[in-house]
């Protein structure tokens, strides 16, 4: 990294050239240690303590958006082990954090455009008001994470958990939320128009004054859910399942648009003789 530094030093514009950007490509590349998981026959997955410092380094060194740019898009930090960093505003566009570590890492405000963090262990993190427009977040672990305010349209979170974490006022318009977990999770005001939340588990979600309209909600669980002001205009809920038999009939109650339009749609079936006090929303046939 030294002599990442004195080119640095010498450049106004802290540019790199594509030489020292291909050097650090390489670098990142050797920066692996395999854990075998606990078959023996079960390759282990990467996991890189080094890549972790080494994107540290790099985030802290005010090199020029466009060769950070370059350097993101050229080397992988997967595998890179992060918990506890501090990575406040950085600028971390297209990085391949796959496989992750960023257990309790502060990326509040962070620039995380079209990030890869497939499988990213980021319970607990503080992702407040971070851009994760277009990042893939398949079945990464969101858990108790703070995403208050963030930007995720376009997002990739298909089996993500999002278990009991902070979502006030999110951007996730046209998410791919399809079998995700988002039980006890904080959605209140947040942005979920023309998502698609296929088999999500909402159970105890707080959904208040949350946009669904165009939502796909089909055998999505909503059981314990708060839909309080919640907009459900052209939300499809086919065979969502609630736990109220009378569900229905409280949509006005609580103030939810579009109230009338799923009233004139769909009817409450019993789950089956095993699930008595669960329900299922079936479409009314013409």
């Amino acid at each position: 990294m030294d002599k990442v530094d004195a080119e640095l030093a010498t450049n106004p514009k802290r540019l790199l050239s594509d030489e020292t950007i291909a050097r650090i490509a390489a670098v990142s590349y050797s920066l692996i240690s395999h854990i075998q998981n606990d078959s023996d026959s079960v390759p282990g997955k990467i996991v890189s303590p080094e890549r972790g410092e080494l994107l540290l380094m790099l985030s802290k060194m005010k090199i020029d958006s466009a060769s950070l740019k370059k350097i993101m898009l050229q080397t992988s930090f997967a595998g890179a082990v992060l918990r506890d960093a501090d990575l406040k505003q950085a600028d971390l566009t297209g990085v391949d954090l796959k496989g992750a570590d960023l257990e309790n890492a502060n990326l509040e405000n962070a620039n995380l455009y079209e990030a890869n963090l497939r499988s990213a262990n980021l319970w607990g993190s503080n992702l407040n008001a971070a851009i994760l427009n277009g990042a893939d977040l398949t079945r990464a672990n969101l858990a108790w994470s703070d995403l208050s305010g963030a930007d995720l349209k376009r997002a990739e979170l298909y089996g993500a958990i999002l278990n009991s974490a902070q979502l006030r006022k999110a951007d996730l318009q046209g998410v791919n939320l399809q079998w995700a977990d988002l039980i006890g999770t904080f959605l209140t005001e947040s942005n979920l128009g023309g998502a698609n939340l296929f088999r999500a588990n909402l159970n105890r979600a707080n959904l208040e004054k949350t946009n669904l309209s165009n939502a796909k909600l089909t055998l999505s669980t909503l059981t314990e859910a708060n839909i309080e002001g919640a907009n459900l205009t052209g939300t499809e809920l086919t065979s969502a399942v609630l736990n109220e038999k009378n569900w229905l009939t409280l949509l006005d109650a609580w103030s939810v648009i579009g109230a009338k339009e799923i009233l004139s749609k769909y009817k409450m079936a019993a789950e089956s003789p095993k699930n008595p006090l669960q329900y299922r929303l079936e479409k009314i046939k013409d």
